[in-house]
């Protein structure tokens, strides 16, 4: 058995599939809870354990084990926890205003260039202060309006916890100014 975190919270792999899983449950009295979870050969179950309620991702080869659904996807869970065993650090959990700012770039640049961003940051990937300014522009008025239509305007993001370095960028965003410029740059 394998012993990883996700989000903060202890998960543990086992190589077992999930039929024999379900089995080794029922041999012990158990009979889980299939979870409304459409993961590609996976099943999520729900079960109760010496008075702990505990969730099994389950699929082919592996079975994931917490005792939380994971805030961000049990894809997300088994993800991070593969890269673990192969030597990458758990993942932090990305805001949601994090997540939207990297699907309004993605479009916003695909608005400027016929290049797929194909899910790179897009600061890496093109280093935007080098465009020229009117396709500058054109990539922060996309952003804007994408991150508006999501919700953040001036009134949201005074209701939410956000990281500073998030403040900075949305306020940045809203004011119409180049947020991927450092402030010595500006």
């Amino acid at each position: 058995m394998e012993k990883y975190t996700h989000n903060g919270v202890e998960v543990l792999v086992q190589a077992v599939r999930f039929d024999e899983f379900a089995k080794s449950l029922k041999d012990h009295g158990i009979i889980p809870v299939e979870l409304p979870v459409d993961i590609y050969n996976y099943v999520v179950l729900r079960y109760d354990l010496d008075g702990q309620t505990k969730y099994a991702v389950s699929g082919e080869y592996k079975t994931f084990l917490t005792t939380q659904i994971p805030e961000d996807s049990w894809e997300d869970l088994i993800r991070d926890c593969q890269n673990q065993a192969n030597g990458e650090k758990p993942e932090n959990l990305r805001s949601r205003f994090n997540l939207l700012l990297g699907k309004a770039e993605a479009a916003a640049y695909k608005d400027i260039s016929d290049k797929d961003p194909d899910g790179l940051p897009i600061m890496s990937i093109i280093g935007l202060s080098r465009l020229p300014k009117d396709e500058q522009d054109k990539f922060l008025q996309t952003v804007k309006r994408m991150m508006i239509s999501y919700g953040y305007d001036k009134d949201y993001i005074d209701c939410v916890s956000m990281t500073p370095n998030e403040k900075s960028v949305i306020t940045k965003l809203l004011n119409d100014e180049y947020y991927w410029l450092l402030d010595d740059e500006a």
